[in-house]
């Protein structure tokens, strides 16, 4: 049986950016917090993306004998389907933390 194991740490991030901030055009301020601030706010937050690994999903499938939904079966003989895995990190600048993307 195949494992799949989810990485624990990026050793060779394929993406590194440090975060910044591009106002619109007209917009002065969000929530109270002007354009200056953002953008020394955003300072030495980095994001890092790691290199992708990537399965056949139907050679996966049918390695570990797990049956396709039948929608799925009937596509792959048109079609190839992934699954693709990469690791995110986001490391914080000192005395910064992130939010989850879906929180409000």
């Amino acid at each position: 049986m195949d494992v799949i194991k989810v990485p624990t740490k990026i050793v060779h991030p394929v993406y590194e950016a440090e975060f910044r901030y591009t106002p619109a055009p007209g917009v002065k301020e969000i929530n109270g917090f002007e354009d200056a601030e953002i953008e020394e706010r955003l300072t030495g937050n980095i994001m890092e993306v790691g290199e992708p690994e990537s399965w056949n999903l139907k050679e996966l499938c049918k390695r570990n004998e797990i049956k396709l939904p039948v929608e799925i079966e009937m596509l792959c003989d048109e079609y190839n389907f992934w699954l693709i895995q990469s690791a995110f990190a986001f490391m914080p600048a000192h005395d910064n933390q992130f939010k989850w993307g879906g929180e409000e």
